[in-house]
């Protein structure tokens, strides 16, 4: 079945969601009585294509910055600065920065911007892990704080006219801003995970140095 599956030409992804279903279905045959063993086992499944992460530009990372509203603009900093992953960053809260080191343990879960918090764990074990991100970016937060203040819930970071950033703001927010960098208008995730890393000075002029400039996760 897969092989035949295969020689048509269905892509890789398409044949593993497929075969989730057969099994699936016999799986419940087998717990009905119907079949004895299992005759899935063994079935080798054509590999994923894994997608190929393109960081974007120095100038494209000062760009995207530049058009992102005050508020969101730090978060755009601070992803470029560290690598953390979209929810990451939108359920990060003041007490995960110790000195110039951001913990990751948990992640925002929260669908609906009204709502409260939710936080859950990292997207995978490797997600628990500690980043460095040096004393400038740290400063350009302090100054986000005394600007913005701290929530009830500790959030650093809040959507323009307040609320959370859910997965579906940050989707629009992308979709709005995406174009200035050359990038799609539709859909999207939240840029922020695959940025190169930034250095910003005392003044607060960016200097893009490429990945790797400011610590390292």
């Amino acid at each position: 079945m897969v092989t035949g599956w295969v020689n048509d030409g269905y892509a890789a992804t398409t044949i593993h969601t497929a075969w989730s279903y057969v099994v699936s279905v016999l799986r419940e045959a087998r717990l009905d009585g119907l079949l004895h063993g299992d005759p899935t086992e063994g079935v080798r499944l054509p590999q994923k294509p894994r997608a190929k992460v393109v960081p974007l530009t120095d100038a494209q990372v000062i760009t995207l910055m530049g058009v992102m509203p005050d508020a969101l603009r730090p978060m755009v900093l601070l992803g470029a600065a560290s690598g953390l992953r979209p929810a990451e960053l939108a359920g990060l809260t003041w007490d995960r920065i110790e000195g110039t080191v951001v913990r990751v343990d948990r992640q925002l879960v929260t669908v609906a911007s009204s709502k409260p918090a939710e936080w859950g764990p990292p997207k995978s074990a490797a997600g628990y892990r500690t980043v460095g991100v040096g004393q400038d970016v740290i400063d350009e937060l302090s100054t986000h704080r005394e600007r913005y203040g701290i929530r009830a819930d500790g959030l650093v970071f809040q959507g323009p006219r307040g609320g959370l950033l859910t997965r579906g703001r940050r989707s629009e927010a992308w979709a709005r801003y995406r174009s200035a960098i050359g990038g799609e208008t539709g859909g999207g995730v939240a840029p922020v995970a695959s940025l190169p890393r930034v250095e910003v000075d005392r003044g607060g002029d960016e200097r893009c140095r490429g990945r790797g400039t400011i610590g390292a996760p």
